[in-house]
């Protein structure tokens, strides 16, 4: 399974998985506001229906979400942006992972939103992977 940092067009990424983590500062997220563009506004829709939240933990998956090449987006919760720590980002991307395993495609699983830009980051994405995977 390769995991990396999602980097440049998210329209354009060629992945089986994409996850967005989701903070309280959402209209900030310019990976937010890609997405909810080439998705027509389905991101927006659901969070003002409540299907959508940044609640810490709760995720939600859009299959073979239109305008994307990913097979499977997941958007996950990780509640205040002032609070988001290492902690809740692990325990964040390995739910997203086992969510993402119980599927049948999943070689490959992009993150946006998770601030990987660090390599402690990644490592720790990483970790969360390989956890949720035994």
């Amino acid at each position: 399974m390769n995991l990396f940092p999602a980097n440049g067009s998210l329209k354009e990424l060629d992945v089986d998985v994409l996850v967005l983590g989701l903070t309280s500062d959402f209209r900030d997220q310019p990976a937010f506001a890609e997405l909810n563009s080439v998705m027509d506004d389905r991101l927006m829709q659901a969070l003002d229906n409540g299907d959508l939240t940044f609640k810490p933990l709760k995720l939600t998956t859009f299959l073979q979400p239109s305008g994307l090449r990913c097979r499977l987006l997941i958007v996950v919760g990780l509640g205040e942006a002032a609070k988001s720590d290492a902690g809740l980002l692990y325990r964040a991307a390995a739910a997203a992972v086992k969510t993402a395993a119980s599927t049948r495609n999943r070689h490959s699983i992009a993150f946006v939103g998770f601030n990987t830009a660090s390599a402690d980051a990644l490592h720790s994405l990483r970790s969360a992977v390989a956890g949720s995977l035994t």
